[in-house]
């Protein structure tokens, strides 16, 4: 049974935590994976566990972070303004009445005959 590879890289990362790509890989995987919260966890017992490593663990939760908020950022649905659905609202009445009108000439001028 293969470990899975979130742990794989973890483990990556602690074998070479002077080495920024282990750090980039990792957080990357996390981010792919929808489990930036993990990346966030394991820096975060770092940075209390080990003085020595507390501050690059500190850097790379400011790292997970960012990518988090970018990622909400990129995931947000905007919704049209108002404005923009009155005046469609409008249009459409006004095309309603408009339609309804002439079908109303048309049937009056069609009794006329």
């Amino acid at each position: 049974m293969s470990e899975e590879p979130l742990e794989v890289a973890w483990e990556r990362v602690e074998a070479e935590w002077a080495e920024d790509e282990a750090h980039l890989r990792f957080i990357s995987l996390c981010q792919v994976l929808g489990r930036l919260d993990e990346a966030g966890a394991r820096y975060r017992a770092v940075r209390e566990a080990d003085p020595e490593r507390a501050d690059e663990a500190a850097r790379r939760i400011d790292q997970v972070v960012a990518r988090a908020l970018a990622t909400l950022h990129a995931q947000r649905v905007e919704t049209p303004p108002k404005r923009n659905r009155r005046l469609l609202l409008l249009v459409a009445i006004g095309l309603f009445i408009g339609i309804l009108g002439y079908t109303m000439w048309v049937i009056a001028d069609a009794g006329s005959w």
